[in-house]
């Protein structure tokens, strides 16, 4: 199945924190679509933070993984939030279409 993942990562952490937290995620989910749209201000406190590194991955991941990884991202003590959605398979459909 295909899903999309939308990430916030402690605004406190270095660039180099981040790089190793995609790493770890990708070794993971396998091959991925990572974009990182930076470090963006919170619309409210979430664990202390004000701030967060803000992160859509793309990926592919089998059933029976799919809790593991849940488990993962909610134990992993530098993500503040997640969300998760299955990619439908709509071919016609288009991406980010604006409402």
């Amino acid at each position: 199945m295909k899903y999309e993942l939308l990430l916030w990562l402690k605004g406190n952490l270095g660039a180099e924190e981040v790089k190793k937290e995609i790493k770890d995620l990708a070794g993971f989910i396998g091959e991925a679509k990572v974009e990182n749209r930076g470090r963006k201000k919170l619309a409210y406190k979430i664990k202390g933070q004000v701030e967060g590194y803000q992160l859509i991955i793309i990926y592919e991941l089998d059933g029976q993984k799919d809790g593991e990884f849940k488990t993962f991202l909610t134990r992993n003590e530098n993500v503040l939030r997640y969300l998760i959605t299955k990619i439908s398979s709509t071919k016609n459909q288009k991406p980010n279409a604006s409402l």
